[in-house]
């Protein structure tokens, strides 16, 4: 009794170790091919320079975000502020600092919503189907019918303009481009011998979508993830642009770039609005490369 439960014990070791192994020997595998393509490498250099600075931002920004100081207002950049002050004399740099947290921040909890709600729906539809199917995707063609940017303005304007009606109205508006994704997965996945094998032992449905089904579309969701973010920002910025996503004074790079409204400040003042332009157009661009390098690493 005592050798075959040591025996066990040595098997289940030596599998844990041979999985692990495994694991690290992939992810250096993807590695080594995602390092290949210089752009996406460049796009991922770019993120991490931006995330670390919005994560420390406190010890980066020189002044609060909403300390307004009039007597310094609408200086030009130099050495008390790098990139000058708008018109209420708070310092661009630090609001951009703090901005890129709150644009990441909206943009990430978005992401979770959709991500979760489009996989939740696109999963159970294509698993299950029948009538399920059917009501599952009724409701995703109700959604996807509706002119998204639209629909999302005129719900934040009936909410009024706050950084968590943002989070929700992008995440609830953004899932069924997922959802169509990951029935389709799910259609093909059920028909696979492993998924009938599962099926015949007694395994539960529960189990059989989180373990087997979700575990194999993984990647897709990374890949769908990326450019969610992508699409999260610019939904963000376009809601704080027109006045109805991240309320004043709070920063966010859409908040920022709503002075070049104004056509007096966007000819007079454009390092209140341009720096901000620019880190959004930055941030856009190396999230599209990192996808597009993700999706041919996964491909490979």
């Amino acid at each position: 009794m005592r050798a075959a439960a040591a025996n066990n014990i040595k098997n289940d070791r030596q599998s844990d170790q041979a999985l692990r192994y495994g694991t690290r020997y992939r992810l250096r595998e993807f590695w080594a091919f995602f390092s290949q393509d210089f752009w996406a490498v460049v796009g991922l250099a770019v993120l991490v320079i931006v995330i670390t600075a919005a994560l420390a931002a406190p010890l980066i920004a020189p002044y609060g975000p909403i300390e307004p100081n009039f007597s310094e207002a609408r200086q030009p950049p130099g050495l008390a502020h790098l990139l000058g002050t708008d018109v209420a004399g708070m310092d661009v740099f630090s609001r951009l600092v703090y901005g890129s947290r709150v644009s990441l921040a909206v943009a990430a909890v978005a992401v979770l919503i959709s991500t979760t709600l489009g996989a939740s729906i696109g999963l159970a539809s294509g698993y299950y189907g029948g009538w399920i199917d059917a009501v599952l995707q009724r409701l995703t063609e109700v959604f996807a019918s509706f002119p998204t940017l639209m629909l999302m303005i005129a719900l934040a304007a009936v909410l009024g303009p706050s950084t968590q009606n943002a989070m929700i109205i992008i995440g609830v508006f953004a899932w069924t481009p997922l959802s169509r994704l990951m029935r389709g997965q799910a259609l093909s996945l059920r028909e696979r011998d492993f998924i009938i094998a599962a099926e015949v032992i007694g395994c539960k449905e529960r189990r059989i979508i989180s373990r087997h089904i979700l575990v194999n579309t993984v990647g897709l969701l990374v890949v769908n993830a990326v450019y969610g973010i992508r699409s999260a920002i610019l939904a963000e910025a376009s809601l704080s642009f027109l006045g109805v996503g991240v309320p004043q004074p709070t920063p966010s790079w859409g908040s920022m770039v709503n002075f070049a409204t104004n056509i007096a400040y966007l000819q007079l003042m454009p390092w209140a609005w341009a720096p901000s332009a620019i880190i959004l157009i930055a941030v856009i661009a190396s999230i599209g490369f990192v996808g597009d390098g993700l999706a041919r690493a996964l491909r490979r």
